[in-house]
């Protein structure tokens, strides 16, 4: 850690992306007594925003009520690394040789469609959120994650990723550190992800849902209709759409789905333009470290456009039953990343840091996203499919969710055929694989 700043003193916030005055409720309404709607969305990360979204704007009549426990992007939507991928499952591609390629390419078309779609969202409706194109860059820094790697492009070349590889020497050029070998995936963007959410759901609002924060639900009966219990009142819905990613062990029906882990990250203060050359041109690119490496833990980093260096990694502090979460406090996991920090560039040793922060993330079982109807729930649709990576489809899931809802014929053929290899009948063959990757590969010295 810098001199200055002992772990007591680290500037911890809920993340980089806000301030602590705008970190309150956008809407004053209060859920009293009981409320009849036609779809009840519980959570309010960018896949319930998404999910009420694209409901509202298909059929305007519609009368949807979104539950939030605390605030519109207080979650990982809110607080993540800002990257948009529209990749799934482990990093590798290995999850393609267990469904196979053809399977594997609906899902990647679709994954693929879903920036485009993010960006007219964004200007269609004006929100103001910083999106825009960035490669995401993978490096190995041993050679056993080097012999791995090509495995590894070949694999996301035939799913129909645009890739590049990047030699030894470009990587040090541009890193301003050593790697042994790495790619680009060309097709990703970056976002503010809180002015994401909060201009989402602002945009929902006018068009008409009903939005309740400081709403926790605390107990569902599923049937016809589906009824939702809170502490001040109760919401009867024709159907339920659970958007809780992380969050979803609070409700035991949905624990064999996924369990949550969780991530850490450290913001230094802005590094001038000059203290920027110094550290490789790859100021405006995600790096991430290739999950092929043996090195003892994984990191991922990207620059602010305020010049800010970014570094997090995590996933080895995982929860438990019941829905309970790790710590976004964890002292052993910020010590880590300053070293690496330091490791990486130590010109950076004394610089100052500007935030710290954590927060859970949901691994599923079988590293791909679940979206779709509960066999065993009547009236409630599922949609989990953060994975580390859920503000790529996770702004597009109402595109899946309006189907279930409203019928086919408000699907377009993205959708439509992807459907079937995420549903909850698909993901329930899945095993403990999702934890023990988590465990193997993020342990924070514990």
């Amino acid at each position: 850690m810098p001199n200055q700043q002992s772990p007591a003193e680290l500037p911890y916030r809920t993340s980089v992306w806000s301030a602590p005055e705008q970190e309150v409720p956008l809407s004053a309404m209060q859920l009293q007594g009981d409320l009849r709607v036609d779809v009840a969305v519980v959570g309010g990360g960018i896949v319930g925003l998404s999910a009420a979204y694209h409901l509202k704007k298909r059929e305007p009549a519609l009368r949807i009520a979104l539950l939030e426990a605390r605030y519109i992007g207080f979650g990982a939507s809110g607080r993540n690394f800002g990257v948009v991928t529209p990749t799934v499952a482990d990093w590798t591609g290995e999850w393609v040789d267990e469904v196979g390629y053809e399977r594997g390419q609906v899902l990647v078309r679709f994954l693929r469609s879903c920036i485009p779609e993010l960006r007219r969202l964004v200007e269609v409706e004006s929100v103001e959120c910083g999106l825009k194109d960035s490669p995401l860059a993978f490096v190995a820094f041993d050679s056993r994650a080097g012999n791995l790697m090509p495995q590894t492009i070949e694999r996301l070349r035939t799913l129909g990723h645009p890739i590049r590889e990047l030699a030894p020497a470009e990587l040090e050029d541009l890193l301003g550190f050593q790697a042994v070998a790495g790619y680009a995936l060309e097709d990703h963007a970056l976002v503010q992800p809180f002015l994401l959410c909060r201009g989402l759901g602002a945009v929902i609002r006018e068009l008409g849902v009903h939005v309740y924060e400081g709403a926790t639900v605390a107990q569902i009966t599923s049937g016809s209709p589906v009824v939702l219990k809170t502490e001040s009142g109760r919401v009867i819905a024709d159907h339920c759409v659970l958007a809780l990613n992380a969050y979803s062990g609070q409700f035991p029906f949905l624990e064999r789905f996924e369990f949550p882990a969780h991530s850490y990250v450290l913001a230094t203060e802005p590094i001038s333009e000059r203290g920027l050359a110094k550290l490789g041109r790859f100021n405006d690119v995600t790096v991430m470290d290739y999950l092929g490496s043996a090195r003892r833990s994984s990191f991922y980093q990207r620059f602010t456009s305020e010049g800010q260096l970014l570094l997090g990694g995590g996933g080895g502090v995982p929860g438990g039953a019941g829905g309970r979460l790790a710590p976004d406090r964890y002292e052993n996991a910020y010590r880590e990343l300053h070293a690496e920090i330091v490791r990486r560039y130590p010109s950076l040793r004394e610089i100052r840091l500007q935030a710290a922060w954590g927060g859970p993330i949901c691994v599923t079982r079988g590293h791909l996203p679940i979206v779709g109807p509960l066999p065993d729930q009547e009236g409630i649709i599922v949609a989990i499919v953060c994975n580390g990576r859920g503000m790529c489809m996770g702004s597009n899931v109402g595109r899946l969710i309006t189907p279930l809802i409203v019928g086919p014929d408000a699907a377009d053929e993205a959708a439509l055929s992807v459907l079937p290899l995420i549903s909850p009948t698909a993901a329930q063959a899945a095993g403990e694989s999702g934890r023990d990757m988590v465990l193997a590969r993020y342990n924070w010295g514990n």
